[in-house]
């Protein structure tokens, strides 16, 4: 057995890991931690990319590679995490007008006694 071969089932066990942790990410059983646990997969399949990138037996004749064209069998993985991943957007907004929405709350008027003073 050669090294490439030891190494090409390294990498093919990183890709196996990280399909698998993004399948059960996309079942939605645990919601609050589907980002946290997307960005290890994506740590996973980075250091997979890394290794390969570092590997100097192996150097394709063309460093260009066709799209493959549509890829129906994760089409149900992607709406899965687009599901479970709805509204992140919102929060970026929201964090982005965090100034705004912080001055707006500072001057607004308000009636009543105030709550949150000493």
């Amino acid at each position: 057995m050669s090294d490439l071969d030891e190494f090409s089932r390294d990498i093919a066990a990183h890709v196996r890991a990280y399909l698998t942790g993004v399948e059960e990410i996309a079942t939605g059983e645990s919601p609050e931690t589907a980002v946290s646990g997307l960005l290890v997969q994506l740590a996973q399949v980075s250091m997979a990319g890394a290794m390969l990138g570092a590997v100097t037996d192996v150097v394709p004749a063309d460093r260009f590679e066709e799209d493959a064209g549509p890829d129906p069998d994760a089409d149900p993985l992607r709406e899965s995490l687009g599901r479970l991943l709805e509204g992140v957007d919102d929060i970026a907004l929201t964090l982005k007008s965090e100034d705004a929405i912080a001055a707006y709350e500072r001057e607004r008027e308000r009636s009543g006694p105030v709550t949150t003073s000493l």
